[in-house]
C-alpha cells in the first residue's frame, strides 16, 4: 500500500468511525464497498460480495488497486455518515449485529440494511 490512494486509505482507516466495520463494529477492517464508501471486516465483506456488485462493490483495502475516484467516495461517505443513511429508522426492538453474532443474522441485517434500504424506507420493513 506504497502508492498515494493507499496512503490516503490508511488514513483514512485510522479516522473515528473507520477503524472498525461498518455492520459489525469489529476493529481493523481489511476490506471496503467502495460504492457505499465503508469499511468493513471479512465477514461482512463476503455478505456483501453475495448481494452482487450492483448494490456493493468490495475490494481490500491492501490487496487491491485503487482508482482516484474509488478513494474520494471512500473520503466523501465513510462508516459514520454511512450509518446515518442505513441505520437512520431502525426498529427499537431490531437486533443489531456485532461481532459475536451468528452469521445468518449478519446477512440477514446486511441484506436488510443495504439490498431493501430497509432502515431508509421504513415501509419496506418486513
Amino acid at each position: 500500500m506504497a502508492d498515494k490512494n493507499g496512503k490516503i486509505l490508511l488514513e483514512l482507516l485510522n479516522a473515528k468511525g473507520n477503524d472498525e466495520c461498518a455492520d459489525c463494529g469489529l476493529k481493523g477492517p481489511e476490506w471496503a464497498s467502495y460504492n457505499l464508501g465503508i469499511f468493513l471486516c471479512t465477514r461482512c465483506a463476503a455478505c456483501h460480495r453475495s448481494m452482487g456488485a450492483h448494490i456493493s462493490k468490495i475490494k481490500h483495502l491492501k490487496l487491491d488497486q485503487w482508482e482516484d475516484a474509488q478513494v474520494t467516495r471512500m473520503k466523501e461517505v465513510g462508516n459514520n455518515n454511512a450509518k446515518l443513511k442505513y441505520e437512520r429508522w431502525v426498529p427499537p426492538s431490531y437486533r443489531r449485529v456485532d461481532k459475536e453474532t451468528p452469521q445468518i443474522l449478519v446477512e440477514q441485517w446486511i441484506f436488510a440494511k443495504y439490498a431493501r434500504e430497509e432502515f431508509i424506507h421504513p415501509e419496506r420493513q418486513s
